[in-house]
């Protein structure tokens, strides 16, 4: 059981408090890019509220992340959070903390600015409380680095 100064309970009732008023994006604005990946993922998603998406669901686009525009990001990422608490070990922990985690350098560039930039400072905060209960749960230290890096990006300004 991994060990943090936040219960896993405690960290979910924050998540999911946190993230309550964040409007649901359009249908047509949950992947934007036209292609059918970015199709299939506007159809699997639009049916759902952010916290009832079903884990098969984002057990299947574990990597879909980068995919969602910055309002879907926004919207989405809660679920995707609480999955990866319940599952530390699954392709989806892994793949969150990889989006949570570019490249600093990548950082100036309009696209990652904008998936920042949407997040308020109490979801950066909370994003952050996920990242320390993450490295705790990453007892084995892989993801190390990622969550270094993305403690340093989602902790400015939080």
């Amino acid at each position: 059981m991994p060990r943090s100064n936040i219960s896993v309970e405690a960290l979910r009732k924050r998540i999911v408090s946190t993230f309550a008023d964040v409007p649901k994006p359009l249908d047509s604005d949950i992947a934007p890019h036209r292609c059918l990946e970015c199709d299939e993922l506007r159809v699997a998603f639009a049916p759902y509220e952010s916290l009832e998406v079903p884990d098969t669901l984002i057990k299947e686009h574990f990597d879909a992340l980068p995919l969602f525009s910055p309002r879907a990001l926004r919207y989405l990422l809660p679920a995707y959070l609480q999955y990866a608490m319940r599952n530390s070990e699954s392709d989806v922990f892994e793949f969150v903390l990889y989006q949570l985690s570019p490249n600093l350098d990548l950082l100036t560039q309009d696209h990652y600015r904008e998936r920042l930039e949407i997040f308020s400072k109490p979801e950066r905060s909370a994003i952050c409380a996920f990242l320390e209960w993450a490295e705790s749960a990453d007892e084995e230290k892989r993801f190390s680095d990622e969550i270094a890096r993305a403690r340093q990006i989602w902790s400015h300004g939080a």
